[in-house]
């Protein structure tokens, strides 16, 4: 039996589309010669594949960059790895695909990633939660009173250091576990949303802010809304914004040149904060914000409550916030007020923009497809649109803005690395102060090697709150639906492939092209991996290359004599406290000065 599943004539050629069947997602790709109909999911850590491009005749993973020949599904370079490939029909217009294919690969999918032994022989052979080591806990409290929530990531690494890569700690009556191994955190990432999702607590406190959106949804309200966001913020969207870009970071270079001339200390993280809300705004609301050239009261004032206090709420042991509040849940309230009014503003000028060409106009940006939806499907409500416009907000601002601060802070202290990256960026960008196109920006090499270095140390989600959502096993150990799991992604970047600690910052590593190499881009997790890869991950890195070449083009680095030492504390995201900086404009930087590339092609950015 064959179903029909999408149009000829609507084919894009070398566009990768995707195609929903059975709950099985497909990608459908149309060459000059052949239609062909695949599996999504790639193979490697499990991906979307219509999220990625076709070049030089092969479907490439957004993720990895493995390559799929684009008609046969072959993996070019890995030895008998090939896509699951679903037969066709073409039937005048219709393109037809073989169901009883597509049922064979969904029931095999349904116990993809399940151990060979069940959960009940597992149980029956008395490995259980129970078994793993752990810290001993209080009777009623169990670990909870062991636990800083704004060091939480320290508390966990040090457990790791005494109870190995797979433990078990409690919460009043809660068991949890926490896993640091590579091949568990991957399963975990690679099998959601079927056999794990975000931990439960997360859905609701966003739901209590009103806000809940893609980073918060599970199950098929997540697939809804990932197929507007990931389009919103695809390499075509991304490649007409690229203008607007370069004008935000001219902003960025000249406050920096302000400061420089008042001799004045920066702080980084508040003016990278202001960049990237300035950056997310435009792309994804066609919104000005301008924070870059805006003193005083901006949106981060209200923002910097948001993550801390989502953070609290969602590793608290019982959601006081419900019964009393203290000063910090009403300063969260105020934010979220004055948040709402904010976005409410950007929605509804989008709303008024849309009726103004009568609705029949392309949507430009993720609020207006958002709203096209809601007219025509009504499948998508006011909170929903609330939520996703809130949750790119914060992920936007706050990963982005804390990853370049992290490497500023490692540059400040590295003059001979800072100076590799000024002689990169004098030769690349030539006579610009800023990217000039987005193809320069993959001649960045060193620049490169540098941001992996940084992610590799000081990744922003170095905690994963997981939740198994059935009954699973992992490593031979039955772990029931509910179970939340705690995904400890930083631990396996700090030592090598002979599992030796690697806590130096060396951006050699990355273009020696060695089992070194491999081993981290295989163990580094930086944007997640699997389906909810994150979908701004490609913005993220771009924002991060601009502003660096930028800095590298422009400015010397000093670091201020006082001041408190530089820290980190864990909000959800791992964030940078006291990065200072002074900016001093370099007395010269001569376009094209005599630059030894690095020997590598390529990194692979972002790992």
């Amino acid at each position: 039996m064959f179903i029909k599943v999408s149009q000829v004539s609507g084919l894009e050629l070398n566009k990768p589309t995707h195609i929903e069947v059975e709950g099985i997602d497909l990608v459908l790709l149309g060459t000059g010669s052949k239609i062909s109909l695949f599996e999504s999911r790639c193979p490697h850590q499990g991906a979307f594949l219509h999220e990625g491009a076709v070049r030089n005749g092969a479907l490439v993973c957004r993720a990895h960059g493995w390559a799929f020949d684009a008609d046969t599904g072959v993996c070019r370079g890995k030895q008998g790895i090939a896509l699951t490939s679903i037969p066709l029909r073409i039937e005048g217009d219709d393109i037809l695909a073989d169901a009883e294919a597509v049922r064979a690969l969904a029931d095999r999918r349904k116990t993809e990633g399940r151990s060979s032994e069940t959960v009940a022989s597992v149980i029956q052979s008395q490995r259980t939660i129970n078994d793993l080591p752990g810290p001993a806990g209080l009777p009623v409290l169990g670990n909870a009173h062991q636990i800083n929530l704004e060091q939480l990531h320290v508390t966990m690494e040090n457990w790791h250091e005494q109870y190995g890569s797979f433990f078990k700690f409690r919460i009043l009556r809660q068991n949890a576990i926490a896993v640091a191994h590579p091949h568990l955190i991957r399963m975990v990432l690679r099998e959601r949303p079927h056999n794990f999702r975000r931990i439960s607590s997360i859905e609701s406190v966003f739901q209590e802010m009103h806000a809940q959106g893609l980073f918060s949804v599970e199950k098929e309200e997540w697939r809804y809304q990932r197929r507007i966001v990931a389009q919103a913020l695809n390499a075509r969207q991304i490649r007409l914004f690229f203008p607007k870009m370069q004008q935000i970071t001219e902003r960025l270079m000249r406050r920096w040149s302000r400061a420089s001339e008042d001799g004045r200390v920066v702080d980084v993280q508040e003016d990278l904060m202001r960049y990237t809300v300035d950056v997310t705004s435009n792309l994804s609301f066609n919104y000005d914000m301008n924070t870059v050239e805006k003193e005083g009261d901006v949106i981060q004032d209200h923002l910097e409550h948001v993550f801390p206090m989502i953070s609290r709420r969602v590793n608290s042991a019982v959601p006081y916030w419900r019964y009393f509040k203290f000063q910090r849940d009403r300063d969260l309230d105020k934010a979220l007020v004055a948040l709402k009014g904010i976005i409410d503003d950007i929605i509804d000028k989008s709303r008024d923009r849309l009726k103004q060409n009568g609705g029949n106009v392309e949507a430009g940006n993720l609020v207006e497809a958002m709203l096209q939806l809601q007219e025509t499907e009504g499948a998508i409500t006011n909170d929903a649109i609330f939520g996703n416009v809130f949750s790119l907000l914060i992920a936007g601002e706050d990963t982005t803005a804390n990853t370049m601060v992290w490497i500023l802070h490692f540059l400040s202290s590295r003059p001979e690395v800072f100076k590799r990256m000024q002689e990169e960026a004098d030769e690349v960008l030539g006579g610009s102060d800023v990217l000039p196109d987005l193809e320069t920006a993959n001649r960045l090499i060193y620049h490169d090697a540098v941001i992996n270095e940084a992610l590799r140390l000081k990744p922003v989600a170095s905690i994963w709150p997981m939740e198994a959502c059935s009954d699973v096993v992992m490593d031979g150990v039955a772990v029931p639906a509910g179970t939340p799991v705690f995904l400890l992604t930083r631990i396996p970047t700090l030592v090598d492939e002979n599992g030796v600690p690697a806590p130096e910052f060396d951006p050699e590593r990355w273009l020696r092209k060695d089992a070194s190499t491999t081993h981290f881009d295989n163990v580094m997790v930086p944007f997640g991996a699997g389906p909810r890869l994150c979908p701004g991950r490609s913005l993220s890195l771009l924002e991060i290359r601009a502003v660096m070449s930028m800095v590298s083009r422009r400015f010397e680095l000093e670091l201020p004599t006082d001041g408190p030492s530089v820290g980190e504390r864990f909000a959800f995201t791992l964030i940078p406290t006291n990065v200072r900086l002074r900016f001093k404009e370099r007395n010269k930087y001569p376009a094209g000065p005599q630059f030894i590339a690095p020997t590598a092609e390529s990194v692979r950015l972002g790992a």
